[in-house]
């Protein structure tokens, strides 16, 4: 019984040992700009010039170059923007291309089926299209299974 109460003391001193030394570091750690604690959360990040700004001190710019600082910003961040644009563009472009080639395909094959064969090929095609509809890989269910082959008997 001695030898149980001794692990648990121990393993309680290392816990807390840990919380202590953990929030000590929180304290006592440099500071950093506000926007480079915050978490990434995949939306914006924290705009070049708000982090630059604790720059301004350490380059000891003058007012003029601070404004002038803020003016070459906004032109990249212009320039960024209009890339961003021409990105989305190129992608809906892309996207209408894919589908062509995809309902193309679709019909090809289609053409070889006999009726049967068309609906069953449909249905797979629907349910893919619903699975792909479906929002980000990590929500999506399975794929559609095939029907499985059965094994040929000797």
């Amino acid at each position: 019984m001695k030898g149980r109460l001794r692990a648990l003391a121990v393993l309680l001193a290392v816990f807390l040992a840990g919380i202590i030394i953990g929030a000590a570091g929180f304290f006592f750690w440099p500071d950093a700009p506000e926007e480079a604690m915050r978490p990434f959360n995949g939306s914006h990040p924290p705009s070049r010039e708000r982090m630059a700004r604790p720059l301004f001190p350490q380059l000891d710019l003058t007012e003029e170059q601070k404004e002038r600082f803020g003016h070459i910003m906004a032109e990249t961040r212009k320039k960024f923007e209009e890339m961003e644009t021409l990105r989305r563009r190129q992608m809906v472009d892309l996207d209408q291309k894919r589908n062509a080639i995809l309902e193309e395909h679709n019909s090809r094959v289609a053409s070889i089926l006999n009726e049967d064969q068309k609906m069953k090929f449909d249905n797979f095609v629907k349910q893919w299209n619903e699975w792909l509809e479906k929002g980000s890989r990590r929500e999506r269910p399975e794929p559609p299974k095939e029907n499985p082959r059965k094994p040929a008997r000797m």
